[in-house]
């Protein structure tokens, strides 16, 4: 699914020197340093973060996936919103992308500029000052270290402050885990500020996850396809059975066959299947994505895909928009314990309806999952792929897509 080797990119790469040749066109500023950084993980994804220099004295750093598009950006040291995905196959989430990051360049560069002119430059004292303007000057000097110090020390206060409300989440995490493997409970919630008046246990001493912020995810459409019972046990839950998954037809009994071979391997691995249940092919790839030749991208067109996430995340943009781009009639997505699944009620929306109903519903899903989190209905591990799962829940209802994910 991706088109670049992240480890072999280079200042040379055609796509890094497009988005150059496009930025310094939107910027009317020359990039003449390029530099590639080695491979990071960012967002549970691999990454080159590619630096851009400005003429100017900006700094642009991009974070390149191996799907040719862009998952972060900085400027200047801050981390910038991006109004597109820089995607290499999909030109107008490209130049949006340029398009916002250009503006936010010349923004910066002006005040840059004006503060340039307000700085004074500060010739050394003369050696035949006198002593008291001499001692004048350092008392001056001394002041501004202080203030530089004071600021200093505040930012260090700070960011130990976070470590340390960091540390504290961690440790009670990793005791309450503890505590309840010791009782034999496994329970998908690390905290212990639980109500059971609004959660009651069952029989088996395991929490159900009714309530009124649980509702907000709409189980009707979150399971809409698939047979998952909704407001009973989290679907994260260690102690809740496999269901049996549907294999009613020869098409469905071979996708669940490879599913099964393929959940718990530690690289992904995709298969194409035609209506008949036929494995069109069958490739393995590295932890977090698999390449596909033009010749296996050609037979995605109105067949079923499916793969493995090995870090047991929900379905990422690429996905989609592979799903998209090659007309798949079913994307799917399988972990240890949770398949996903994905196919457009009618027709597949465009790839910018797509990213632009991500970028809507992304706050609130985040707002969703923080609270959720802070409520203790949602162990900070799996925080991440419920805001994925969130995301997906609310684009599949707005875009006429079915949507939905089962553990089986």
């Amino acid at each position: 699914m991706g088109t670049l080797n992240l480890t072999a990119v280079t200042p040379d790469t055609p796509y890094i020197k497009k988005i150059k040749a496009a930025l310094e066109k939107g910027t009317g500023d020359k990039i003449p340093i390029v530099e590639v950084k080695k491979v990071q993980r960012k967002g549970g994804v691999s990454t080159s973060p590619i630096f851009f220099r400005f003429a100017g004295g900006q700094e642009l750093v991009l974070y390149v996936r191996a799907s040719a598009d862009v998952i972060k950006a900085e400027l200047n040291g801050k981390e910038i919103v991006l109004s597109g995905d820089f995607s290499d196959d999909y030109q107008p989430t490209f130049d949006n992308a340029v398009s916002g990051v250009a503006s936010l360049v010349r923004k910066a560069q002006s005040m840059i500029d004006e503060q340039n002119k307000k700085d004074k430059v500060k010739l050394p004292p003369r050696k035949n000052r006198s002593i008291q303007q001499q001692i004048s000057d350092k008392r001056e000097e001394e002041t501004q270290l202080d203030q530089e110090l004071s600021n200093l020390t505040a930012q260090r206060d700070q960011l130990l402050e976070q470590l340390k409300q960091a540390q504290i989440q961690m440790e009670g995490g990793e005791a309450t885990q503890g505590k309840q493997i010791a009782e034999g409970q496994s329970s998908a919630f690390d905290s212990i500020d639980w109500d059971e008046k609004q959660h009651p246990r069952d029989e088996k001493g395991k929490f159900s996850v009714r309530s009124s912020h649980s509702k907000s995810l709409d189980a009707s459409v979150t399971e809409k396809h698939f047979k998952q019972p909704s407001e009973t046990f989290s679907i994260y839950d260690a102690g809740v059975p496999l269901m049996e998954p549907d294999t009613s037809t020869p098409l469905k009994k071979a996708i669940i066959d490879v599913e099964n071979g393929i959940r718990n391997n530690e690289l992904e691995t995709g298969a194409a299947f035609n209506s008949d249940g036929v494995i069109l092919f069958k490739r393995q790839g590295l932890p977090d994505q698999v390449t596909l030749t033009d010749h296996e991208l050609s037979l995605l067109n109105n067949a079923v895909f499916s793969h493995n996430h090995p870090k047991g995340m929900p379905f990422s943009i690429a996905d989609i928009r592979m799903a998209i781009t090659y007309n798949i009639k079913e994307i799917r997505a399988v972990t240890p314990y949770l398949r996903y699944s994905m196919y457009p009620k009618n027709q597949w929306c465009s790839k910018a309806a797509l990213i632009a109903t991500i970028n809507d519903v992304s706050l609130d899903a985040n707002k969703f999952v923080n609270e959720q989190v802070r409520l203790g209905e949602i162990n900070p591990q799996f925080a991440e792929a419920e805001y994925l799962h969130y995301i997906w829940v609310k684009v599949a209802d707005r875009l006429n897509l079915n949507y939905g994910r089962e553990r089986s």
